[in-house]
């Protein structure tokens, strides 16, 4: 895939701890989503910004309270969802990162009897 941004994971899939038995189903997941952090972070903010735009306005022209109340409202709710979607994939992306260290991830080697 065409990476135009280039990813918040390069080089962290280049780890000895990628070769791992039992974290080595998740390089191909880490390595779709590098491709696509950054163009969903990009598209998240411009919807994001046009529909606060949008929102704006119609609480500019709010004729009564009410509107105006259920304009601002709604230009919260949005301004919050946007925050918390950002939030969201900065997190992922930090947790995809930091999978390996978090968890200490060892060579998976099955399970073995103690006989």
């Amino acid at each position: 895939m065409f990476n135009l941004f280039g990813g918040p994971f390069e080089g962290a899939l280049d780890g000895a701890a990628w070769s791992n038995e039992s974290v080595s189903w998740l390089k191909p997941i880490v390595a779709v989503l590098d491709q696509l952090i950054i163009p969903i972070t990009i598209v998240v903010a411009i919807a994001g910004a046009i529909w606060i735009i949008i929102l704006g306005v119609k609480l500019a022209r709010a004729e009564t309270a009410d509107k105006a109340k259920e304009a601002k409202g709604a230009l919260i709710r949005v301004a919050v969802a946007i925050v918390a979607s950002l939030v969201l994939i900065w997190l992922l992306t930090w947790f995809a990162t930091n999978i390996t260290t978090l968890f200490n991830i060892k060579p998976f080697s099955g399970i073995s009897s103690a006989a």
